[in-house]
């Protein structure tokens, strides 16, 4: 964290993640982060890396302390980030506590609805957190999360390594979600590129997905997600403000003609 607050050529949000499954030790937890977290944000600089958090996930991240985190969000404005809804197996645990994560979180009790339900049955999405993954979700839910102002991340690749299933991107596009374009981790995908995930999706979507829709989310959904404001660039501007994306032959990944968009 010390590292990107303050290296001078970056700018956007470094998220702590928070893991903490066992509701006995919420409240010493909560302190102890948001302890930490004042002691990062005097390191922010105008301009630069912004401190956020991240409560992991809401099964391990205890009831409790996923609320604390959200309010201490909120009277701090720091931006938000969570991962849920990312598989069938995520959801099986939430409505039943079975299936292959059962054993994940010891003394895990299943709420008896879905991921993205329990965050707004918690009061979470008032934070309007940024929610990665959201693949297994239903149109209920996608409105939910366009009503409080949540925007969302597709990880493609991750997706698909883990077997997660297909992100509705069309649900998503007619509700008007801003989706924004995201690698989750190394942990489980290739590599930091956004213009690799951009690709990715491109194939995984093919024509229910128009380029322009892919640029917008790969760079304005990305900005809004950090709760940044896109650059400008009109007409006299120089061209070194803007990164030049090559179009490729959908299913080869080799350069093509003209380029997909920019940014």
């Amino acid at each position: 964290m010390t590292f990107l607050l303050e290296h001078p050529g970056l700018s956007g949000v470094a998220y702590w993640e928070v893991i903490g499954p066992d509701p006995a030790v919420a409240a010493g937890m909560l302190v102890e982060t948001r302890t930490k977290l004042e002691r990062f944000r005097r390191l922010e600089r105008p301009g630069g890396v912004r401190v956020g958090i991240s409560p992991h996930t809401p099964h391990t991240v205890s009831a409790p302390l996923l609320q604390g985190l959200a309010r201490y969000a909120l009277q701090a404005g720091l931006p938000m980030q969570i991962h849920v809804a990312e598989s069938p197996a995520e959801v099986a645990l939430y409505h039943e506590g079975g299936g292959p994560l059962q054993n994940l979180v010891p003394g895990w009790q299943p709420p008896g609805m879905s991921p993205v339900r329990f965050l707004a049955r918690l009061g979470v999405l008032e934070a309007q957190p940024t929610l990665v993954h959201m693949v297994q979700v239903d149109e209920e839910e996608a409105r939910l999360v366009r009503r409080a102002g949540c925007v969302v991340v597709h990880c493609p690749r991750s997706n698909e390594a883990l077997a997660c299933g297909r992100f509705p991107w069309e649900m998503y596009a007619r509700l008007g979600v801003t989706v924004a374009l995201g690698t989750d981790s190394r942990a489980s995908s290739p590599s930091l590129s956004v213009e690799e995930e951009l690709w990715a999706a491109r194939e995984l979507h093919g024509s229910k997905a128009s380029p322009l829709a892919l640029v917008r989310s790969a760079v304005k959904g990305g900005y809004r997600a950090l709760g940044m404001r896109p650059p400008r660039f009109v007409r006299g501007d120089p061209l070194a403000g803007l990164h030049l994306w090559p179009s490729r032959t959908p299913g080869q990944g080799s350069p093509g003609g003209r380029s997909l968009g920019t940014g």
